[in-house]
């Protein structure tokens, strides 16, 4: 721990030499690598034809394209600051793009010049060097494409877009006007919501319900899809007509052949259309399809040239997919509308159609006048956000009589006088007429900034011989840099990277300077790495350091004041780091007390994981006892006496019963319950193990075992102690290194939950291991993953020795595995943890034991097993339970097969994200 502790602060240092200029830190071996004449090729295909890039789904949208004659591509992706789902989709886009089109010049924002990251590379440990650059990216000090360059070898150049001076002025707009935002925004508010008010006099019942359908829409109460269907029945009720807007009356069809289609056949037809195609498909022709398919699962072709290319050689081949396959025939269709549309023009379609509804409902001016004033205060309220896009910037700028207190408050007064109402808004205050034109002058100079970030990437691509690149900037900036380079001819696509949580970010904080102390960062870092309970503590815990002694070993080197400050400071980060230390000796110290209890059930014991820290705290308390008196000493062997462990104890017990040590303790059990609730996520695709499949895999896996576990304690056949025996030989010989440490997380974790865990070679070390523990039977022991072809071999010798009955089984079918095979090692090790629990046949009848039956086959399903219902239906006949052998070759594990081979990065990439899920746990 204090080796990981003192490397994590080597890199917490290095990432600030980053901000030093970069003529001072620049690398002596930064080299440029050359490109290849296919990577040439390639990118010579996307400049000619954006089309031709593709962003997988699970990554990112486009959202625009434009194709230009100067021969250069910029990919502008739109940063949503400090995200860090955003920021991982990104390095994820950035990485294809290597890839697949030897991509090695990466502009961003926020920074001038080449930005020089050998710093960190050059630090050997590359576990510690990503642990790091993880945290520094969830807490928005890095962004994705510097997290990329630290912790990967690509040979990329990492190139800071800004004008310096622009940024400078940039940033010192917004930091004046901060301190006035919340005046300004809740002043906003308030005149937001007596203009809602008024709605109720002036509206008409339709527009009632448009404006409150909208805002459900905005605060993501409802899902887009209904929201387009309710757009689409207010414009075909006020005959609106939907074909003036292109691509909203696409994803009208979209929505319609949506609902023709059933998309768990789709997947049968296809499969049973290849399969019929390459049965009358010449050699030549069958490599076509193969490879195809194989650049679509890797996300080198679209999913709609991919469905059209089949389309098109079944109509070769004279297969007539409408009547054969119907369901893979609309979804080509669907999925063909669905390519075309342009996400920009659809969202700017459903706001001119909101608008031409409006305009059929509107039955007065007063309607007009307060749906207009709504809107602009909505821009206000942006404009204070930071969250205003070009064109709404634009049309503030165009319409700014439109936006004083006189406007706003004359209409009011008027309807307030006339309706016999009390609504009044009083002027705005002296923070708000501050906040506003330091505001204007931000957004001003950020327009600047457009042309500024395009001409330095554009300069910089010349210098560095680039045709194409990246150039990463906030959403704002994308309107006005799509403008310049289209006068430029330059070809563009702009990307918006996926967002599925809606989750708040530090992006204010880092820009007002509210940083996270190095402090904070060891202690968190350290809590995640093993997997802490992150226990509190109280500050009368933490050693006092003498602040005196230390300022007069000090005094007349440095003058007084300078002195009292600096001394603060250092006791100040002394105290954080011994704060943090402390809290991580305690953690640990707990979690040895709370071995007995399982972490499922943290939350529900809340009694007996009190009384386990508070021996915890009294452990640390005398072991720093112990250390000081011997040091004061000077005697090594020197013991606490028994006054003195009197003493502590008492101390403990006094400050554990205040209502300081209550609230933080509940703190910790409010974290603990939300975290044991969490519920299954369903992946799409379990043939591709995703990192939040993977993640998805370990919370089923977790829900199924809990669920085994209460189930076994109702029906009284809770074993305190149960056995699980994990097979080596189940992992192909080429992953058995990469997945050590996974192994190893997980025995460490299944052994903190009350089992225990033991890794073996081979089928002769588990029945050594049978034959010298009496105690263990079929009820509290499991082996897996036996090899299916040696079950005959493992119980002949199980028979011979009178052992056939003292384990459960689970085989494997492993010929089918190759090197390149994704194992799920935690989805493993938690199969076997539940059904280990389970030891009598379940009834489907049954509520609680459906619900086990279910979970298994969540669990299987996210893992990527074949035929998962087998397990399940092993599991509800009693010969499961009689014959553990016969059992074992009712269901053999058969993992699908990769639709293409992984490389050992990719391998390694998902065992490491299956690391942190055991990890979060």
């Amino acid at each position: 721990m204090k080796m990981k502790a003192a490397i994590s602060i080597i890199l917490a240092q290095a990432f600030i030499l980053s901000l030093l200029p970069v003529d001072i830190c620049k690398s002596a071996f930064a080299q440029v690598k050359e490109e290849s004449p296919a990577s040439l090729t390639k990118q010579q295909e996307i400049i000619t034809n954006p089309d031709n890039l593709i962003i997988p789904k699970e990554f990112g949208v486009v959202k625009s394209k434009f194709t230009g004659n100067a021969n250069k591509l910029i990919v502008q992706i739109q940063d949503a600051h400090c995200n860090y789902e955003a920021q991982s989709n990104i390095v994820n886009m950035l990485e294809g793009m290597i890839k697949s089109y030897n991509l090695n010049f990466i502009a961003v924002e926020g920074a001038d010049g080449l930005i020089d990251t050998s710093w960190f590379k050059a630090f050997p440990d590359e576990d510690v060097r990503k642990e790091v650059a993880t945290y520094f990216m969830k807490k928005g000090e890095i962004t994705g494409p510097e997290y990329l360059s630290i912790t990967t070898n690509y040979p990329i150049k990492l190139f800071g877009a800004e004008t310096r001076s622009y940024y400078i002025q940039n940033l010192n707009a917004f930091t004046t006007s901060f301190p006035f935002k919340d005046e300004t925004e809740k002043y906003y508010l308030r005149v937001k919501g007596a203009l809602n008010r008024l709605k109720n006099f002036i509206y008409s019942e339709d527009l009632k319900k448009l404006d409150a359908k909208s805002l459900e829409y905005e605060s993501k109460r409802i899902k887009f899809n209904d929201y387009v269907r309710f757009i689409q029945e207010m414009a075909e009720k006020y005959k609106i007509n939907l074909r003036e807007y292109d691509d909203f009356f696409k994803l009208v069809s979209v929505l319609v052949y949506e609902k023709k289609i059933d998309f768990n056949s789709t997947d049968k037809e296809r499969n049973a259309l290849i399969d019929e195609l390459s049965k009358s498909m010449a050699k030549e022709e069958l490599a076509g399809l193969v490879n195809r398919s194989m650049s679509f699962k890797m996300g080198k072709a679209s999913s709609a040239d991919y469905y059209n290319f089949l389309k098109s050689l079944a109509s070769k081949k004279e297969i007539d997919i409408q009547k054969r396959y119907p369901n893979l025939y609309n979804y080509i269709i669907y999925n063909s509308i669905y390519s075309k549309i342009d996400n920009e023009k659809l969202f700017h379609d459903i706001k001119e159609i909101e608008k031409a509804v409006k305009e059929k409902l509107f039955a007065n001016d007063d309607q007009r006048v307060l749906d207009k004033l709504s809107r602009n205060v909505d821009v206000l309220i942006g404009l204070v956000n930071i969250k205003l896009l070009n064109g709404d910037y634009e049309y503030y700028k165009a319409h700014k009589d439109e936006f004083t207190y006189e406007v706003f408050a004359d209409f009011m007064k008027k309807k307030a006088e006339q309706y016999g109402l009390l609504y009044d808004i009083e002027a705005p205050g002296e923070g708000v007429a501050k906040s506003i034109p330091r505001l204007e002058e931000f957004y001003e100079i950020a327009i600047k900034r457009d042309k500024a970030l395009v001409d330095n990437t554009l300069n910089e691509m010349a210098n560095q011989k680039q045709r194409i690149a990246v150039l990463v900037t906030g959403g704002f900036h994308s309107e006005g840099m799509s403008r310049i380079l289209e006068k430029q001819g330059v070809s563009y696509v702009v990307v918006c990277p996926a967002i599925t949580k809606d989750v708040p970010t530090p992006y204010l904080k880092i820009l007002t300077n509210q940083r996270t102390s190095f402090e904070d960062i060891l202690v968190d870092t350290m809590a995640v790495k093993e997997g802490m309970l992150q226990a509190p503590i109280m500050s009368e815990w933490v050693t006092v350091y003498d602040t005196e002694q230390a300022k007069a070993g000090l005094e007349g080197s440095i003058p007084g004041n300078e002195l009292t400050e600096l001394l603060a400071a250092i006791m100040e980060r002394a105290q954080n780091l011994r704060t943090g230390w402390d809290m991580a000796r305690i953690s640990l110290k707990l979690e040895k007390y709370l071995r007995g209890i399982k972490p499922s059930e943290y939350s529900r014991s809340a009694a007996t994981m009190k009384e386990a820290y508070r021996e915890a705290v009294k452990e640390l308390k005398r072991d720093d006892a112990l250390e000081t008196k011997r040091l004061s000493s000077g005697d090594e062997n020197a013991v606490l006496d028994d006054g003195e462990i009197a003493a502590i104890s008492a101390y403990v017990d006094e400050i554990t019963v205040t209502p300081e040590f209550n609230k933080a303790f509940e703190d910790v059990h409010a974290r603990l319950a939300g975290r044991a609730d969490a519920g299954v996520i369903q992946a799409a695709d379990m043939s591709e193990h995703t990192p939040l499949q993977i993640q998805a895999c370990s919370d089923a896996g977790e829900k199924v075992r809990a669920m085994a576990e209460t189930r076994a304690r109702e029906t009284g056949g809770f074993e305190t102690e149960c056995h699980i025996i994990f097979m080596e030989s189940s992992i192909p010989a080429a992953q058995r290194s990469s997945t050590n440490n996974l192994r190893m997380t997980c025995r460490r974790y299944y052994e903190r939950a009350g089992y225990t865990v033991h890794i073996v070679s081979g089928l002769n070390e588990a029945i050594d291991l049978l034959r010298a523990n009496g105690a263990w039977t079929a009820g509290n022991t499991i082996m897996g993953l036996v090899d299916d072809g040696e079950l005959k071999k493992l119980e002949a010798a199980l028979k011979a020795e009178g052992l056939d009955k003292r384990s459960k089984l689970l085989a494997m079918a492993r010929p089918e595995l190759g090197d390149d095979q994704y194992i799920p090692v935690k989805g493993f090790y938690d199969l076997m943890a539940a059904v280990v629990r389970i030891n009598r046949p379940l009834d489907r009848n049954v509520p609680a034991d459906a619900a086990i039956l279910n979970g298994v086959r969540d669990l299987l399903t996210n893992m990527g097993v074949d035929r998962p219902d087998l397990l399940v239906d092993a599991l509800t006949a009693s010969d499961f339970f009689i014959d553990p052998v016969k059992a074992a070759g009712m269901f053999i594990i058969r993992l699908l097969p990769r639709a293409r081979a992984f490389e050992g990065r990719e391998l390694r990439s998902r065992y490491e994200a299956a690391l942190q899920a055991v990890q979060s746990l």
